[in-house]
């Protein structure tokens, strides 16, 4: 949360941040468009459009707001799986902020922050098979697969500990919360490209 509350700092000094929180934001009232599909991210969905009209959306620092913790680690998992899907549900119904041409910089922003955000998992996929296939042939190569292995070995000891109190070190939550991070968001656009549409909130 941290970090994402650092990378909208820094998107509004640049313009834009991407997107409202969910938890509280405002928006001018003649610049709210209702949402007709229910299977998207609705703060996405609505403070996206905000910058698509030629207005700022902003990242107050100052603003406070409480959220329950999640009751469980599995709720918390199935909550980003299905942020996954309906945010890339908001993104296709919002093609045109897209193009930088009519966008800007906000547009670049966009595919950083959400399409590629959502890509890791499939670059992680590929990225594996090749380190195996090139070490093979390279020593370098190998080192990297081991530190691959390695890594992901360490997410599973966090897996395994995530009970314990071992289990809140971040050297086994780092790689833990990065592995289930991008599984939920493979999951998430797995079940869009199967049709899947998740319209509870």
């Amino acid at each position: 949360m941290n970090y994402d509350k650092w990378v909208k700092r820094l998107e509004s000094q640049v313009g834009s941040t991407i997107s409202a929180s969910g938890s509280i934001y405002a928006i001018r009232k003649h610049l709210f468009v209702p949402i007709s599909d229910p299977a998207q991210a609705d703060d996405f969905a609505i403070s996206a459009r905000v910058v698509t009209q030629g207005y700022r959306v902003v990242f107050e620092s100052e603003a406070i707001s409480y959220e329950d913790p999640p009751i469980s680690s599995r709720l918390e998992f199935w909550r980003k799986v299905r942020v996954a899907n309906q945010s890339i549900h908001g993104i296709l119904n919002l093609k045109q902020a897209l193009c930088p041409w009519h966008h800007g910089f906000y547009a670049i922003e966009l595919h950083s922050h959400k399409v590629l955000r959502y890509s890791v998992p499939f670059f992680l996929f590929i990225a594996f098979a090749a380190n195996v296939v090139l070490a093979l042939e390279s020593g370098f190569y190998k080192l990297l697969l081991l530190g691959e292995l390695l890594s992901y070995g360490i997410a599973l000891i966090g897996y395994k500990l995530r009970y314990h109190k071992w289990g809140r070190i971040k050297l086994f939550y780092g790689p833990l919360h990065f592995c289930l991070a991008n599984t939920a968001a493979f999951l998430g656009v797995l079940s869009l490209l199967r049709g899947g549409r998740i319209t509870i909130r």
